[in-house]
């Protein structure tokens, strides 16, 4: 295991040192780069919630961050709408588990 993880770390640096040298020699526009990942994340919770029959979690996802919108302002959202989200969901984790309980068995029933 030991040369295993040797050579991973070595192929890990090699390859940081590598694209670091490459972004600053390759001058590359990051513009609408931000648009792409909210697009990204647009599709996730798109696909996620067709997989999922509780959109519970999605909603509280969402509502946390719009509450932490209109507090803290675009700039500062972030870490208070992760916090404001996991406050949420442990809060109402018993909530979220007895609907699941209840969609289960009314898979099972169909």
């Amino acid at each position: 295991y030991g040369t295993i993880a040797l050579l991973d770390h070595l192929y890990w640096i090699l390859g940081s040192v590598i694209g670091s040298i490459a972004g600053m020699i390759i001058p590359i526009s990051l513009k609408g780069v931000d648009f792409a990942l909210t697009s990204l994340f647009v599709v996730l919770l798109i696909d996620q919630l067709k997989n999922t029959k509780n959109p519970i979690p999605a909603i509280i996802g969402g509502g946390s961050s719009v509450v932490a919108l209109f507090i803290f302002g675009s700039s500062n959202m972030l870490i208070a709408a992760l916090a404001f989200g996991i406050a949420f969901l442990t809060i109402l984790r018993p909530l979220i588990e007895k609907q699941e309980t209840k969609l289960q068995e009314k898979d099972k029933c169909n």
